[in-house]
């Protein structure tokens, strides 16, 4: 989730996104400060924890929203754990219709990023519609 609100904004991944990526694993996850997405989902992208790791509040607010709303998937379909949230959504989730998607209306989420929190659940699908679309 932090790696591809992070990546939302255009950053380098290796350079960037990565180390940061690395940053709250190791502060957060690895503490267990966060260990569901229901933690990072009650947190702010004002939070001065996140913003430390990266000073901005755009990318924090798309991982927190999209944290919500996989909270949510995962309540309303009492599905057991948050990843398998992430797949449920994943699986139902059409590319073509990005826009009209829970996930999609979410700012910051364009559709390169949609597309890339499918793959992370393991959906077979490429970024390369994406790319042909002229979308981010």
């Amino acid at each position: 989730m932090v790696d591809a609100a992070l990546d939302s904004i255009g950053l380098n991944y290796f350079k960037i996104v990565v180390p940061r990526v690395r940053r709250f694993y190791e502060d957060y996850v690895k503490t267990g400060q966060i260990a569901f997405l229901e933690d990072l989902s009650k947190l702010t992208p004002q939070d001065t924890r996140l913003r430390r790791i990266m000073n901005n509040e755009r990318a924090w607010r798309a991982a927190v929203d999209i944290s919500r709303e996989l909270c949510r998937i995962e309540r309303e379909n009492q599905l057991e754990s948050d990843f398998v949230a992430l797949r449920f959504w994943a699986e139902r989730a059409s590319y073509e219709n990005w826009k009209d998607d829970s996930i999609g209306k979410i700012p910051g989420v364009g559709l390169i990023t949609f597309q890339y929190l499918r793959m992370q659940a393991g959906v077979d699908t490429t970024m390369s519609s994406a790319v042909a679309n002229g979308s981010t």
